[in-house]
């Protein structure tokens, strides 16, 4: 177990409810010592010797989670001082308060099926999350589940003298109101009964998952951002009508139950909780594998067994070691995406994207406006300016540069008809028309992200002073989304003058990100002068 030091005192960060007995004792029989415990989150002054913090030995507390400890150090008259443990306030599809406020994680340990041999919960940061007990191999397992422990909806009505069969297919056509019902009819009309009873009080409540849906108009304005102002605004008013439509259909059953709140709860744990399930091709909670926190970075895969009926969630090209916290990749998920369905930002997230729209406004401003050939190029491409386009910090919308190649092309010139020749194919295998050419794209792009930088009321390095003193967890949200916007734009703006550089000494277009060095240089000059 990992000690925290707080002056001449060691936190143990976490520990199992199950072992909340002020006087219970745990025997570590590889180093011969031993260690009172009190409930989780206890402050233990050290009368004899300052204990390590790697793990050597492990013993069980007969809960199935691992405690660990030194075989080197000794753990003898250590004094237990129970300390209070605060509620985190914000998840991410982790462990986290139940309804009424309590910790309820006991319902994981008689959950049938359910393998997860080195995980066990604990603190991360301001959450929680799964934490390794364990080197973890690449390959391995880290979880499965059984198939009928999940909650998966099917096409009938649960009951349909509360929810209506007509209303229950209306449902069906977007999934995450009907997975919302079906919690809602689980908790609250067959309660206790439910086998999923421990799982669905120990769901966030509505205030924990902080997704625009949450958000005030001027909360979205201060994003900054319109396109996920636009869309979270499309999600409040399709929120609101499903919201109608529950109460007129279950007015007097299951709608009598249910509060506001109650439903916003229910909708923000379907979209940021559920699956989509493989091999089944539909949507439902997987208890527990939906507790993992997110990461860009683990690159993880989950699969469904059929022989032995159980999803398993695994790690196949990189592994964790003992005391991490284990997370998985809900998907290349945006910070649009998470934000609007999960309630949080990642930083320095690979997959954030800036979105480029209204193209032939920006475009007219620069004096670039396409003539009666080009325009009838593009729509023979299937292009068009009228389009949002999405780019990445190592990655800009392949149709966006085929664009502006034909529109920086004189008509009559070579290039033009060079780019006469492209074809409509699923890969759009659409290459540079020429170096000059392609720097003038580069160069306008460029142009485009400072142009999207002026938009905002501030500056990248403005919003990174004003995170480290803001306390408000929603304004650091907000703050973090603009500063992770700007990032991208900026990331793209040093690539691509990488670019320029690099090709202009080389003398032919190079997208490969490699150091501009004289050697570089003299490699590419050597090579094109010997073919």
């Amino acid at each position: 177990m990992w000690f925290a030091r707080k002056g001449n005192e060691y936190v143990l960060p976490w520990f199992p409810e199950s072992i909340a007995s002020p006087a219970q004792s745990l025997n570590f029989p590889q180093a011969g010592n031993s260690i009172k415990l009190a409930r989780p989150g206890v402050v233990v002054s050290n009368t004899n010797r300052h204990p390590k913090a790697i793990a050597q030995s492990r013993a069980f507390d007969g809960t199935g989670f691992g405690l660990l400890c030194s075989s080197s150090c000794i753990m003898l008259n250590f004094v237990v001082t129970p300390v209070a443990q605060p509620c985190p306030r914000r998840f991410r599809r982790s462990m986290s308060c139940g309804a009424d406020g309590g910790r309820k994680f006991d319902w994981m340990t008689s959950v049938p099926g359910v393998v997860a041999p080195k995980l066990r919960v604990g603190r991360v940061a301001d959450t929680w999350g799964w934490i390794a007990t364990e080197e973890i191999e690449p390959g391995e397992g880290l979880m499965t589940v059984p198939y009928e422990y999940a909650i998966v909806p099917s096409g009938t009505s649960p009951d349909d003298t509360i929810i209506p069969q007509q209303y229950w297919e209306q449902l069906g056509r977007t999934w995450y109101f009907r997975l919302a019902v079906y919690l809602l009819f689980e908790e609250k009309i067959i309660g206790e009964n439910s086998k999923w009873f421990g799982y669905l009080r120990s769901l966030p409540c509505a205030s924990d998952v902080d997704s625009t849906l949450q958000f005030s108009d001027n909360d979205l304005k201060s994003l900054e951002y319109s396109l996920v102002e636009e869309i979270s605004l499309s999600r409040k008013k399709a929120f609101n009508e499903a919201l109608v439509s529950f109460r007129q259909a279950t007015k007097s059953s299951l709608g009598g139950q249910v509060s506001d709140d109650d439903f916003l709860r229910a909708v923000q744990n379907a979209h940021s909780r559920a699956f989509k399930l493989p091999h089944f091709n539909t949507y439902g909670f997987l208890p527990c594998i939906d507790m993992f926190n997110h990461s860009s970075r683990c690159i993880t895969e989950m699969n469904y067994d059929v022989v032995n009926n159980v999803f398993r969630v695994c790690v196949p090209r990189k592994g964790f070691n003992p005391l991490s916290h284990v997370c998985i990749s809900y998907g290349e998920r945006s910070n649009d995406d998470l934000l609007q369905f999960y309630g949080f930002v990642e930083h320095d997230n690979p997959a954030d994207e800036y979105v480029f729209s209204k193209a032939w406004s920006f475009l007219e401003e620069q004096g670039v406006k396409a003539e009666a050939r080009q325009e009838a190029l593009l729509t023979t491409l299937g292009l068009s300016l009228r389009k949002d386009y999405r780019n990445r910090r190592d990655h800009i919308d392949e149709d966006l540069i085929a664009c502006l190649r034909i529109l920086l092309a004189d008509p009559d010139g070579g290039d033009f008809q060079h780019a006469l020749s492209w074809k409509v194919t699923p890969r759009k295998e659409w290459k540079s028309l020429s170096l000059e050419n392609e720097l003038q794209v580069w160069d306008l792009v460029v142009r485009w992200c400072h142009f999207e930088l002026g938009n905002f009321s501030t500056t990248l390095e403005e919003d990174l002073r004003s995170l480290s003193t803001e306390r408000n967890s929603r304004r650091r949200m907000i703050i973090s989304f603009r500063c992770e916007k700007k990032k991208v734009l900026h990331s793209i703006v040093e690539r691509l003058r990488h670019l320029s550089d690099v090709s202009s000494k080389v003398g032919r277009v190079i997208t490969v990100l490699l150091s501009p060095s004289q050697t570089f240089v003299t490699l590419f000059t050597k090579d094109e002068s010997e073919n």
